[in-house]
């Protein structure tokens, strides 16, 4: 199952590399946030 779900996340990044760079950067950028409002 796991593989079969691999496959499906690796064609949807490539049909959608925009939108899933995106999503990264604002994983990227929330997780920074929330790091640094637990730090300070």
């Amino acid at each position: 199952m796991i593989s079969s779900y691999k496959k499906l996340t690796v064609r949807y990044l490539k049909a959608n590399k925009k939108r899933s760079i995106l999503t990264l950067i604002g994983i990227i950028l929330s997780v920074a946030l929330i790091s640094s409002i637990g730090l300070g």
